[in-house]
């Protein structure tokens, strides 16, 4: 028997919804402080594949993580500092369907996309792909959808879906509603259209049509049970777009049309979609909420890697997880009221693939990785939420002429960007200024070192005078990353509006207010 593992890319999206018990209610959640320096990194395993892990926390706050290793689906959970290990569903398991033919080669069996949630006993639930070969020919390759559930010290694994010659699944996504719904993702071959079917207690189920989204994608569900998918269009070749189902239909909507779609994340609070995606071309990470109606988009970081995540806390506060394209480290964001802090988790060069997280009832952030390096399965947490005062970063756009703050500016215009750094926290080491415009290509890119006072001593003021050099009239944004000596970084920015082009130069380095 060969155990092997492959990673397939996606074509369409297969969503499922599947009754399951009761999950953990988190009543209470609080927005994490920023200046999160005590992250503790350790070692879960030394044999995993290159699969993504997936990670829950339970109600008293230790996490249980899924993941695949040359022993098949893995899931291991923590008592006091020990991690214990079981197999879920391996090769083994698939010893009958081995052919009866000279010269076989055996069963060829692979597990992908391994997702984790808990059900109210905190016992798990691990969805998951599994591929199956008996021979050289397509015929003999058969594909599952299956849901392993512990109970009682006993594993047992369901069929949701099967496929046979058309070409199977991958990339597993779910969400649970509150009546303990769960809707999953995957993604299959054969270019039918996205599916959906509600939970039924007959295998297999009845599909409908989903239009619209295609890979990559995310699926989130609200209070009242309704998915939320957000997804690059389908047969569009770019841009990120939102779909919710209403009754029997789906509707559709175009957040962005202008990004290169690089991978996105969902969540949901009061029927709010809010969205954290990536622009493959300009590597900056967006984050996307509609409210009232209407989308709004805004910078959170410039190069970053190809995975992000995001979930909402109670309060609902997005934190978003992804990975830093120029260091392959790790970083962890909070939106805190306008403002954006970002941790660095994992400095580390190259060292971090596939990160997934989750929250637990206080609001901290429990991360699992591997490490690209070692190929070692990583648990991240944080012991520290409270002890920093918040760093306040803040960023505004002037006019010059009249020091006054506006938003739309005419061709005679001088821009100035503004910075105000709460003084009481630790030194600042440099701020980076980032202009880019709507479609998130970078105009301007400068970084001042340049530090003051200012007359209490309380605060530090930067700012930067730029008269906009034949640019072309449009909505532009400022994004300042402020980088301080405890190695976190905090991010803010402000919008404006350029009428018309003007022709001058920008100044050539920050100065100091006074």
């Amino acid at each position: 028997m060969i155990v092997n593992l492959k990673i397939d890319f996606l074509k369409k999206i297969i969503i499922l919804s599947l009754l399951i018990f009761s999950i953990p209610v988190l009543s209470t959640t609080t927005t994490p402080a920023s200046g999160i320096v005590d992250w503790s990194i350790k070692t879960v395993a030394t044999d995993p594949y290159q699969v993504r892990p997936s990670i829950a926390v339970d109600a008293s706050g230790a996490p249980h993580i899924t993941y695949v290793s040359p022993d098949g689906i893995m899931y291991a959970y923590r008592s006091g500092e020990t991690w214990n290990k079981e197999v879920v569903n391996s090769a083994a398991d698939y010893s009958d369907y081995e052919l009866p033919i000279e010269n076989s080669p055996g069963v060829e069996v692979s597990f992908e996309s391994p997702k984790i949630t808990l059900d109210s006993s905190g016992y798990p639930r691990i969805a998951h792909l599994t591929k199956l070969v008996q021979c050289t020919d397509r015929f003999c390759t058969f594909w599952w959808v299956k849901l392993a559930a512990k109970s009682g010290g006993n594993w047992t694994n369901q069929i949701l879906l099967q496929d046979t010659l058309a070409g199977g699944f991958s990339n597993l996504r779910f969400a649970v509603d509150p009546v303990d719904r769960l809707h999953v993702t995957a993604l299959a071959y054969d270019g039918v259209s996205v599916m959906y079917s509600p939970y039924s207690d007959a295998l297999p189920w009845n599909f409908t049509s989903v239009p619209f989204v295609d890979a990559p994608g995310s699926i989130a569900a609200d209070a009242s049970g309704t998915p939320h998918i957000c997804g690059q269009p389908r047969n569009s070749g770019g841009g990120i777009a939102y779909t919710y189902r209403s009754g029997v239909n789906w509707i559709y909507e175009n957040v962005d049309r202008s990004v290169s779609l690089g991978g996105c994340s969902i969540s949901v609070d009061s029927g709010n979609p809010h969205i954290g995606f990536i622009d493959y071309a300009s590597k900056t990470l967006w984050y996307a909420v509609k409210s009232n109606g209407s989308w709004s988009v805004e910078p959170v970081s410039a190069k970053i890697g190809a995975k992000v995540q995001l979930i909402l806390d109670t309060a609902g506060n997005p934190h978003i997880l992804y990975t830093d394209a120029s260091s392959g480290g790790l970083k962890y964001a909070v939106k805190q009221g306008e403002k954006w802090i970002i941790e660095n988790v994992e400095t580390g060069t190259d060292k971090v693939w596939a990160p997934s997280f989750a929250l637990d009832r206080d609001g901290n952030p429990h991360m699992t990785y591997l490490d690209s390096t070692s190929m070692i399965l990583k648990y991240v947490t944080t012991k520290d939420h409270s002890t920093t005062k918040p760093k306040v970063v803040d960023v505004s756009i002037l006019n010059v002429s009249g020091d006054v703050g506006q938003s739309v500016f005419a061709p005679t215009d001088t821009v100035r960007v503004n910075v105000n750094v709460n003084g009481s926290d630790p030194s600042v080491k440099n701020i980076k200024l980032m202009l880019m415009d709507s479609a998130g290509r970078t105009v301007l890119s400068t970084m001042p070192l340049t530090t003051n006072d200012d007359d209490d001593g309380d605060d530090k003021y930067y700012f930067y005078d730029y008269t906009l050099a034949s640019l072309p009239p449009g909505d532009y944004d400022a994004l300042v990353t402020v980088a301080f000596s405890d190695n976190t970084t905090v991010t803010a920015f402000d919008h404006f509006r350029l009428l018309n082009p003007i022709a001058a130069t920008g100044s050539n380095q920050w100065l100091n207010g006074t």
